[in-house]
């Protein structure tokens, strides 16, 4: 390689000597082959939650509770009308369509019935989406439509290791007259 002084270089010497220097600097410089370094994959991120349903009530069974993990929309919308799926939970506790809603990140399921006085926890985790709504409902089994639940409630300032109590209320899904006929009512 020439060294031009910078005095000495001419238009045609200095263009030369750019498409030289970039023809250099394409070459890498040296005829070692080096294989690059490997690309370490990030390590995936689970975001684990425990829900703890303590039944509080007087004589009225929880169906099994529906546990979801989101970061939109809700399960139920009060003064609204119910969807398929709440309604199904509602009527007769089957939660399969609300666990698996378009909305949800992850859920699952209790594992049965929860009687009075009886508790249960249940753990939900979702890999590298952190959720910011955790929403729960259970059917109160002797009605013919009311449920209790936790609606979109936000886990963005919710810590690590931290604990958070709440008691929820019963509603009224509004998916079959309230006749209170043995009929109705299982």
């Amino acid at each position: 390689m020439t060294i031009l002084s910078q005095n000495k270089l001419t238009k045609n010497n200095m263009l030369t000597a750019l498409a030289l220097a970039a023809l250099l600097s394409a070459c890498g410089g040296s005829d070692n082959k080096k294989t690059p370094p490997p690309i370490i994959p990030p390590t995936p991120i689970t975001y684990s939650y425990e829900v703890n349903i303590t039944n509080l009530t007087n004589a009225q069974p929880l169906s099994p509770v529906a546990v979801v993990l989101h970061n939109e929309g809700n399960l139920f919308e009060l003064g609204s009308s119910a969807s398929v799926a709440f309604e199904n939970l509602a009527e007769s506790g089957d939660n399969s369509q609300v666990l698996s809603a378009s909305m949800v990140l992850a859920s699952a399921s209790g594992a049965g019935v929860i009687m009075p006085g009886m508790s249960e926890t249940i753990a939900v985790s979702v890999v590298d989406t952190q959720p910011m709504l955790l929403s729960s409902a259970t059917m109160l089994v002797n009605t013919n439509d009311a449920f209790s639940g936790v609606n979109a409630f936000s886990l963005e300032s919710m810590e690590v290791g931290e604990s958070i109590s709440m008691q929820t209320s019963s509603y009224d899904a509004g998916t079959e007259g309230n006749s209170e006929l043995m009929s109705t009512i299982p």
